[in-house]
């Protein structure tokens, strides 16, 4: 077995659906729910420099806590959403580590 193949990620169910995942969960209240995490924060006065946004799929979160100077890392077992997480975040001139 070629040493590249070795160090691929196994496919994920989320390879094919990638392209299409955005438009399958434009009604999911993602603002919102920064914003609760937002309030929390503030309410229990913590420090939210450094957020790790697991399973982040295509970025959509990532790139709003970034866009409200939160220093964001995402990660998600699916190759092909960070592919569209990254170009994303690129094209919103946004920081992400992904």
């Amino acid at each position: 077995m070629p040493d590249q193949a070795k160090s691929e990620l196994p496919p994920t169910s989320f390879g094919d659906v990638a392209p299409h995942y955005e438009h399958l969960m434009s009604t999911v209240p993602y603002r919102f729910w920064v914003s609760y995490l937002d309030r929390l924060w503030n309410l229990h006065r913590l420090s939210r420099k450094t957020v790790l946004d697991l399973a982040c799929g295509t970025g959509t979160v990532s790139r709003i806590l970034a866009a409200r100077n939160h220093k964001v890392t995402g990660v998600d077992l699916s190759g092909s959403m960070l592919v569209i997480a990254r170009e994303k975040t690129e094209f919103e001139r946004l920081s992400v580590d992904y």
